[in-house]
């Protein structure tokens, strides 16, 4: 909502963009080369790919856990999905952080689109004459 207005979807997203992209794409880059790039690959060493992609998995999902929800399932088979297209790239993080952006970006314009007050975006001031 901006100046009392409900945005439409396309407005929610050209917000949003401008808003917390930035962030999200800091915060994709800096998850998939942690989670990802170090810990699933030092693990593929350690073991074998499967495991690997699992238990870096988990780790994903638990870290998650209070970020927006209370659960780490969404998150872990996120991870699963994230891991897999990981070693299925060649160890290529490309598109696991773009994937992992677009989700991010994704979910908060649907935020803003379904509880515009209540999303991270809105700030509120009160003007008195």
């Amino acid at each position: 909502m901006v100046f009392d207005k409900t945005l439409s979807p396309i407005q929610a997203a050209v917000v949003q963009s401008g808003g917390t992209a930035p962030r999200f794409l800091m915060v994709a880059v800096g998850e998939e080369m942690f989670f990802r790039g170090m810990l699933q690959t030092e693990l593929t060493e350690l073991t074998n790919p499967i495991v690997a992609i699992g238990a870096s998995s988990i780790v994903f999902g638990l870290a998650h856990v209070g970020n927006g929800g209370q659960y780490w399932e969404v998150p872990t088979f996120l991870g699963l999905y994230l891991g897999y297209r990981f070693q299925a790239n060649g160890y290529d993080l490309g598109e696991t952080i773009a994937t992992h952006f677009w989700l991010d970006w994704l979910g908060q314009v649907v935020q803003i689109i379904c509880d515009p007050r209540g999303s991270q975006f809105v700030y509120s001031i009160s003007w008195k004459f």
